[in-house]
């Protein structure tokens, strides 16, 4: 998944369903710590998927989580999709990222908006090299269930 020279393993969390959304989570662990999640949100309904709304969010959770040292938003493309990365750093110098974007955000007629169904999210304590390497080869895709076949019933032949 990543290229490091730094052991790593991935876990999958279990799926919480609500009736907004099914959240899925990856957790990669080094040493025992977590130092990064992939995060999939999947919104039953088409949600605001306005990257500048996404992004001055991140920066406030940023600054709320203490990470509030030398923040700072760019615009980057992950995984073909247009998203951004926020970076700061806690007064211990810890420096935390968090990417973000959508895989399905479409403009919406409604306004200067656009809107989606799937956002995708990166955390990350790794330092820059591997958080780069993390988000250049991220790669998700919404695969959709088959339709159920429909259940077809046989009678014997109307008789006129």
């Amino acid at each position: 998944m990543i290229n490091t020279t730094l052991n790593y393993t991935v876990k999958l969390e279990q799926p919480i369903e609500t009736p907004v959304n099914s959240f899925y989570q990856i957790l990669l662990n080094t040493y025992n710590y977590t130092l990064a999640k992939v995060q999939v949100e999947e919104y039953k309904n088409l949600s605001d998927s306005s990257l500048d709304v996404g992004k001055t969010i991140f920066e406030l959770s940023m600054a709320n989580q203490g990470f509030n040292k030398n923040i700072s938003a760019q615009n980057i493309i992950i995984d073909g999709n247009k998203g951004f990365v926020v970076t700061g750093m806690n007064p211990k110098n810890l420096r935390l990222w968090q990417a973000y974007y959508w895989l399905d955000s479409t403009d919406c007629e409604c306004g200067p908006v656009s809107v989606g169904k799937t956002e995708i999210g990166i955390i990350s304590l790794y330092p820059l090299n591997v958080t780069r390497n993390l988000i250049n080869s991220l790669h998700v895709e919404n695969i959709k269930q088959p339709a159920k076949p429909k259940t077809l019933t046989f009678g014997p032949p109307k008789m006129s």
